[in-house]
Parts: C-alpha cells; structure tokens; sequence
C-alpha cells in the first residue's frame, strides 16, 4: 500500500486535535507560509497543554 505522508500528517493532526488543549497544524511545503509561520511564532498552535 502507498500511503502519501499528507494523509497521514491529517490522521495525526486529527488525532492531537482530540487531546484538550492542543490545537495542531500541518506544516509541509505545500501549507508553508509566511502568515503560517508567524502564527505557530506567536503560539496559534499548540501540541500540548501550555504551562505559564
């Protein structure tokens, strides 16, 4: 089976997604950007509960 590693970065972001407070994205060559990156900079997205 050829499985794109796309579809498995959407299982996996699906997947966090369910955990409280983590709030995942995808980021690869296809989804890079400047306004992508500037929001993982700026905490948009999160793999896990965020302790202050």
């Amino acid at each position: 089976m050829i499985m794109p590693l796309t579809l498995l970065e959407e299982d996996q972001a699906r997947s966090i997604s369910k955990i409280p407070g983590c709030n995942p994205c995808i980021l690869n060559a296809t989804t890079n950007s400047p306004a992508l990156l500037e929001d993982i900079r700026n905490g948009t997205y999160t793999h896990g509960e965020r302790k202050l």
